[in-house]
């Protein structure tokens, strides 16, 4: 998980999303300064002990009251899927609404992760996506979470090569509007 998250999600929210930046600053900076080690850094024996950080909704409600950055096992990259290591990761209204559990694109039950768009790199790929396999992308994640954190996942049709002359923040706020 990146700090450039926080300059992603000032580009794209209005002023009445004030408390929310202010949430996830405060949060980033806890989680920054926590003195305890991950599980993963200390006694993980294989790549499943592995665990990284996300931002999770654990029930619906005001994101000053559900947000946490909780420890959660990476995703797994399946067919026709790529696997991204998140540099930056954007927040959008629909992520708002999804926490409070109001009507949005895709319904998603508690617990999840926010962040449906991201910038980062191809980490490992299925079979039929190799192509995007090293490359420095922007994403629309599956079923619209997951991109707060480490490692998100994404189908190969909604992969695109990140602009060159955007910042990975500045790329990751542009996906949605724009793709």
């Amino acid at each position: 998980w990146h700090p450039a998250i926080e300059l992603a999600i000032a580009k794209r929210c209005e002023p009445c999303c004030t408390p929310f930046l202010t949430l996830l600053s405060r949060r980033w900076w806890d989680y920054q300064h926590d003195q305890l080690s991950r599980p993963s850094e200390k006694n993980a024996n294989t790549k499943q002990d592995y665990v990284m950080k996300a931002l999770q909704v654990r029930e619906n409600g005001a994101p000053l009251d559900v947000l946490n950055i909780v420890d959660i096992p990476p995703p797994q990259v399946g067919e026709g899927q790529v696997l991204i290591k998140v540099s930056a990761g954007s927040l959008n209204f629909n992520d708002i609404d999804r926490c409070y559990g109001r009507r949005i694109s895709v319904p998603t039950p508690p617990p999840f992760t926010l962040g449906m768009d991201v910038c980062g790199i191809v980490e490992q790929t299925g079979e039929d996506a190799r192509q995007w396999l090293g490359k420095r992308v922007v994403a629309v994640t599956a079923n619209a979470t997951g991109g707060l954190a480490e490692y998100a996942i994404a189908s190969r049709d909604m992969v695109f090569d990140a602009p060159e002359n955007m910042s990975d923040a500045e790329a990751a706020a542009f996906i949605i509007p724009f793709h």
